[in-house]
């Protein structure tokens, strides 16, 4: 995955294989000094990762389950039981949304503190609900839905508590990060 600044860009956050057998998550500092392994993952690829918006947290998935990690390597900890991926922080830092996979009942859109807790349905049960991120100004979060099938994806946004779902867009096509 690419390298993320930190919010008040001292730091890098990027992934590397350095044992030749698996990548991990590491921050640096912005010259490139004090390299610090954050994650620890044995022969997965580490799936997105993104910084709290103080910049003292990072959370990042090995695909399946969701960790976070102080930025200077304590307190790591896996904060999900299900299969979550692709977070984003809420711009206050106190909540994620997160993809939830369930090959049962398709993807959904969760709620959960940023220490992992408390989870809570926002979009249920579709196969391509994906790549969440919150607006700056955490009135809305703007998604993928490539339920409709065709592997066509559309953008849609709803309101942090589930209401006020819209489609943004007309034309689909394979939407991937979308940003504010």
């Amino acid at each position: 995955y690419k390298p993320i600044w930190s919010p008040d860009g001292a730091c890098i956050a990027f992934s590397f294989n350095r044992s030749g057998d698996s990548s991990n998550v590491y921050r640096m500092r912005a010259d490139g000094s004090d390299v610090m392994q954050l994650s620890d993952f044995d022969g997965i690829l580490p799936g997105p990762y993104i910084w709290s918006p103080d910049g003292e947290w990072l959370v990042y998935s090995n695909r399946t389950w969701l960790y976070r990690v102080r930025v200077d390597g304590t307190e790591r900890q896996q904060i999900s039981e299900n299969h979550h991926s692709n977070p984003s922080f809420s711009p206050d830092g106190e909540h994620l949304v997160a993809t939830l996979w369930n090959s049962e009942t398709g993807n959904s859109l969760v709620m959960l503190r940023a220490d992992g807790t408390k989870e809570q349905p926002l979009l249920d049960g579709k196969p391509g609900l994906s790549n969440a991120q919150w607006s700056p100004d955490g009135k809305w979060i703007v998604y993928q839905d490539a339920s409709e099938g065709e592997n066509i994806a559309y953008l849609y946004r709803v309101r942090p508590d589930g209401t006020d779902r819209q489609r943004l867009t007309d034309m689909g096509t394979q939407y991937k990060n979308a940003v504010w």
